[in-house]
């Protein structure tokens, strides 16, 4: 990895405000994309300096190479995805929230492909779009830590079960 970005110990002059103003109007920059590059193909776009990695498209800073790497895919490479619900504006960088985006809003069903066990909660309609992010809707649901108790995870996957005593 160390030869996957440019190492220039620079640390930065400006301001915090003038970085997110700058950081601000160059979010919505996409950088050419070739598929001959290869798993380093964001190394031109990323610079080592004193407190982290950092974009060089936006300049915003990151503590690990792997994540400004998945911005730079995410923001600067892949264009705005669009709903294509009528009268719709919702646009968004990744191609799983736009799943969401329609379940929510629109009451389209999610894709065969999104494993709802692990993503589901018990007790509402809701949906995550991780098994983590699923523990801590839960907990709103069940804000005593006592009753979390109750919850176990299944050992043959990553579903949730609820106690039937508590269900009851």
């Amino acid at each position: 990895i160390t030869e996957c970005f440019v190492s220039r110990e620079t640390p930065t002059t400006s301001n915090d405000s003038t970085n997110a103003a700058l950081a601000s109007n160059l979010s919505g920059v996409i950088v050419p994309s070739s598929d001959k590059e290869g798993w380093c193909r964001n190394k031109k776009y990323i610079e080592r300096v004193l407190n982290g990695f950092r974009c060089t498209v936006c300049h915003k800073i990151y503590g690990r190479y792997n994540s400004v790497s998945y911005h730079v895919t995410i923001y600067h490479r892949n264009p705005p995805i669009r709903c294509d619900e009528s009268g719709c504006q919702f646009t968004t960088r990744e191609a799983r929230y736009i799943h969401f985006h329609k379940y929510y809003r629109h009451h389209i069903p999610l894709p065969e492909t999104i494993d709802l066990g692990s993503r589901k909660c018990p007790f509402c309609r809701h949906v995550s779009k991780s098994p983590a992010m699923l523990e801590k809707h839960i907990n709103r649901h069940i804000p005593n830590e006592a009753l979390f108790s109750l919850i176990s995870k299944c050992s043959i996957s990553t579903q949730i079960i609820l106690d039937e005593a508590y269900m009851n």
